[in-house]
């Protein structure tokens, strides 16, 4: 059987996402937080999702027009230990603060707490947001978080792309979404 070389499968995460394909994967090594060629596997990937070291994956469509973002998705994930006082809606406040924190401008159009991705009830957050192309100069982005919770594991997916236009890619979006598979979904 050929292998599909727009997969990403990770048997020790249990995690699996697909790539459109015209989108082109980061190396790990290229990946900001990835010092090792690749960890992916090894007994060192424990050691890296206990610190919060990620991406693990990493993919985005190229273009040259620096008024829009590449459109990009990135996974990580964590070791979780929740808190004997955790709650969904705790876990939600600190994801927004943290958001707030990060972007500029942020607008929340869409917060589910009860969304659904490979069968497990996750977080999601869509939001408008800046960031500042190579020029320095702000460029509106579209993004999504969604957070899944996944016995002691948490993932993050990040979805960003142009607010409008040519590299908005919500149907892209839409398709690696529903793409995702953690868990005993992935075979």
């Amino acid at each position: 059987m050929k292998k599909d070389t727009n997969a990403y499968k990770n048997d020790y995460l249990q995690f699996y996402i697909r790539k459109p394909d015209d989108w082109l994967f980061v190396p790990q090594k290229w990946a900001t937080n990835f010092k090792k060629n690749s960890i992916e596997n090894t007994p060192e990937l424990k050691e890296v999702l206990e610190k919060g070291v990620v991406p693990f994956v990493f993919f985005y469509k190229y273009h040259d027009n620096t008024d829009y973002p590449y459109p990009t998705v990135q996974c990580g994930c964590r070791l979780m230990n929740c808190p004997y006082d955790y709650t969904k809606k705790k876990h939600m406040d600190f994801l927004l603060d943290g958001l707030g924190k990060m972007f500029n401008n942020i607008e929340i159009i869409e917060l589910n707490s009860n969304f659904i991705i490979s069968g497990i009830t996750s977080i999601y957050i869509k939001m408008k947001y800046q960031i500042n192309n190579v020029y320095n100069e702000p460029i509106d982005c579209l993004g999504r978080s969604i957070q899944v919770v996944n016995n002691y594991k948490t993932f993050t997916i990040g979805l960003t792309g142009s607010l409008e236009g040519k590299y908005n890619c919500e149907d892209e979006f839409e398709d690696i979404i529903h793409s995702i598979k953690i868990g005993n979904k992935v075979k």
